[in-house]
């Protein structure tokens, strides 16, 4: 369940461009204004285990 809380927030969460910066204030749970998108290293881990929370859920989180 906590997992999930977590995962519903940052869906919530509002992106760039459709893409999420990498780093997140720990105090708030929000995206840090100025942080860097990549798709390098660690930028590329949360579309990873998007791809994973969507194939373990039963391809049902939209």
């Amino acid at each position: 369940e906590a997992a999930a809380a977590v995962s519903d927030k940052i869906h919530q969460l509002p992106k760039r461009n459709g893409l999420v910066p990498i780093f997140i204030n720990p105090n708030t749970g929000t995206f840090l204004q100025h942080a860097t998108i990549t798709l390098g290293a660690r930028g590329d881990s949360y579309y990873e285990y998007l791809l994973k929370q969507w194939i373990q859920t039963g391809k049902t989180i939209n």
